[in-house]
């Protein structure tokens, strides 16, 4: 990841475009419920507010280790008793939502036990509270306050008002929080608060629980704006812990060559958004082989803590949320996560950007868009496509080293992330490919299905789908005739792109592989949707399942015509034809069944019975089937009028493709550019005779 961030972070640099600083300490806090304590000049709380989970994602906050955080601390349930009786009937008012009742009990809870005991062990208990010393007020003051700027005048007030703090002292510690409980119940006494139950885990907890809530608490200056959503005064505070470790340059850092004040001891992990926490490099020490030779950590790949920054830097720059779809989207893995009921597709964390065209935040309408979207978006391929190609044309890119890069980041585990994919191209590679993938998409019979789109059906046809479309349209596994589906994993990301890019006997090899499949996959949908048009029971279908069968479509012309196969010539050719022969036979059948037998239609016509035969051995499927049509040839030959015109014409049509393929020879056994030639051949023939 260290090395795709560097030219990334030298790219942005030629074209001059200014990254926000940000600081590995600055870090997002976690999504959830918090209570923000307003303190005043004195260090005592004048109020405590409530922070939904969409207020909290906004804030930021301070930590430089496990135990040097501000302006956020986590705080357990304050108190634990022995009182069953008084703690049974508190945490029975909470449930039954008598507040009154509730609100008196949580007072006299604070009367009977006015010290904090959250811990067993004395000595655990004043551990406990030093640490919040720690917290509020010797890691701001030493670490932080000395740095602070003029443009951090909000977080500067905010420390100051911890500075009568100086000396620890275990009752001010005790007081402090015990006031926020005080001033909690008094808000949601006046009605101000609403939060129940987050005021219940604080106090109490929960006792039957196996484990115990965490609480997030953020402190603010009184008569302020919340400090930690205040995105100037983060962005100051960048800047001012920046020059924390300022010093003489004597460090020359391998990666950049120059000379800086020190090595980096730890690389930063960003927040991410898709994959969360993103360690640019990680190792556990734990790992006997990772200390193979003898170095461990950040020394293996080492770089100066400015260079570290920059990179971490730049990663949050282009990943930020208004630059979604330009630069950075998620992106389908071709993975599931979770089992049973709660299994769901995993995302992984698509990136993309331009070198050597200046102007780079301008250039990206929606580049990432074209490599990581998907047809449910609102705008369509050829929409997106066209945009990003004639935005790229006003630039001379011909006679520039001008590339586009893509890179995937990967949650592997907790603590792990990777690149599993870094691809570029060049601009005309980029124009070349997407103006083939039209064509592509297009080479493919007439075929359409009836969605609905607002109460009212509309015919869809396969449309030019994202590359992207590929992994999530092979994570399901259609059987019963494409009633149900499995999920399994997709195709992997490198042959998505090897099928998009021309570039020569890798793109072949993607499309043989995305061939079979799809075959493997989606036969049994493609089959089951063309029995239930002829049936007319197309009803039994979902949205899902036709939009799937009209992604399949479109693939399988994209890998034919990657494979040099195009619907000129393949059209013309034994495998559609054959498929077009057994879409007759079934007009055919159903005609018959329809007026001899006064509607009675079996399950299954004769073309979808044969179908699979034909599939595996042509030779062997079209033996059978002239066998079993000379009767409904017969029948017909004996019947004129009005009523038999559709009967006629499938007849009359089924002897011109005959009389073709007396001329051609029929192979014995199928390939899979064969197979998906007969299906399409079958599943156009039933466009066309509806006409």
């Amino acid at each position: 990841m260290i090395n795709e961030l560097y030219t990334l972070s030298h790219s942005l640099k030629r074209n001059k475009v200014e990254v926000t600083a940000w600081h590995p300490w600055i870090e997002g806090v976690k999504k959830g419920e918090a209570l923000l304590v307003n303190v005043n000049s004195h260090g005592e709380v004048a109020s405590v507010e409530y922070c939904n989970p969409d207020q909290v994602a906004t804030f930021w906050y301070i930590r430089e280790s496990n135990k040097q955080t501000f302006p956020k601390i986590n705080l357990k349930p304050l108190w634990f008793y022995s009182n069953e009786k008084l703690l049974e009937g508190f945490i029975a008012a909470g449930k039954g939502g008598k507040r009154d009742q509730w609100l008196e009990i949580a007072l006299k809870i604070i009367e009977l036990h006015p010290d904090i005991a959250c811990e067993k062990s004395p000595d655990k208990i004043k551990s406990w509270k030093k640490d919040k010393w720690q917290r509020l007020y010797k890691f701001p003051h030493e670490y932080l306050l000395p740095f602070l700027g003029k443009d951090n005048r909000g977080l500067k007030s905010l420390i100051e008002s911890f500075s009568s703090w100086k000396e620890f002292s275990e009752a001010t510690v005790n007081n402090f929080l015990v006031d926020i409980i005080r001033k909690l119940l008094t808000s949601l006494s006046d009605g101000k608060l609403d939060c129940f139950n987050l005021a219940q885990d604080l106090i109490a907890g929960r006792p039957k629980a196996k484990s115990q809530p965490v609480i997030t608490v953020i402190f603010n200056s009184l008569g302020g704006n919340i400090i930690v959503a205040d995105q100037e005064e983060k962005n100051a505070l960048a800047v001012s812990l920046s020059d924390i470790n300022g010093g003489k340059k004597r460090y020359v850092c391998p990666l950049s060559g120059k000379k800086t004040t020190g090595p980096v001891s730890k690389y930063p992990s960003p927040k991410l958004p898709v994959i969360g926490n993103a360690y640019l490099m990680a190792m556990n020490k734990a790992t006997p082989c990772h200390d193979r030779y003898r170095k461990i950590g950040a020394n293996v790949f080492p770089a100066s803590e400015e260079v570290a920054t920059q990179l971490d830097n730049v990663l949050r720059f282009v990943t930020d949320q208004q630059r979604l779809y330009k630069t950075w989207m998620p992106l389908a893995s071709g993975k599931w996560e979770g089992a049973g009921k709660s299994k769901k597709e995993k995302k992984d964390l698509l990136i993309a950007f331009a070198e050597e065209l200046p102007d780079f935040q301008r250039l990206n309408p929606n580049l990432a868009l074209i490599m990581g979207g998907d047809s449910q978006q609102e705008q369509s391929f050829e929409a997106v496509s066209s945009i990003v190609c004639d935005a790229l044309r006003k630039f001379d890119t011909t006679s520039t080293s001008a590339k586009l890069r893509f890179f995937v980041i990967r949650k592997i585990s907790k603590g792990q992330s990777q690149i599993i994919l870094n691809e570029f191209c060049s601009v005309p590679d980029l124009f070349d490919a997407v103006e083939a993938w039209k064509r592509a998409a297009a080479n493919r019979p007439d075929f359409s299905l009836f969605l609905p789109v607002k109460k009212k059906a509309k015919r869809h046809f396969p449309p030019t789908p994202y590359p992207a479309d590929l992994s999530r349209l092979l994570q399901y596994q259609w059987i019963r005739a494409g009633l149900e589906s499995h999920k399994l994993d997709g195709c992997p990301l490198v042959v998505v792109y090897d099928l998009f890019f021309e570039r020569g006997g890798r793109t072949k090899s993607a499309a043989r592989q995305v061939l079979r499949l799809l075959l493997q996959r989606h036969a049994s949908l493609l089959l089951g949707i063309c029995k239930a048009r002829q049936l007319q029971e197309l009803e039994k279908y979902s949205v899902f399942a036709k939009s799937a069968a009209l992604m399949a479509v479109s693939f399988l012309g994209i890998s034919l015509f990657k494979l040099g196969i195009k619907k000129e010539v393949y059209m013309k050719e034994v495998g559609y034809n054959i498929g077009r022969l057994l879409s007759l036979t079934d007009c055919l059948h159903y005609e018959y069944c329809d007026k001899v037998r006064d509607g009675d239609i079996p399950n299954q016509l004769l073309g979808n019975t044969i179908l699979r035969t034909v599939l595996d051995s042509p030779v062997k499927g079209l033996a059978r089937l002239s066998e079993r049509i000379p009767v409904y040839k017969a029948w017909i030959d004996r019947h004129q009028g009005e009523e038999y015109k559709l009967a006629h014409w499938a007849k009359n049509e089924m002897g011109k493709i005959s009389e073709q393929l007396s001329n051609m020879t029929i192979p014995d056994k199928t390939d899979d550019a064969m197979k998906a030639q007969i299906l399409l051949g079958y599943l156009a023939h039933t466009e066309s005779k509806k006409k």
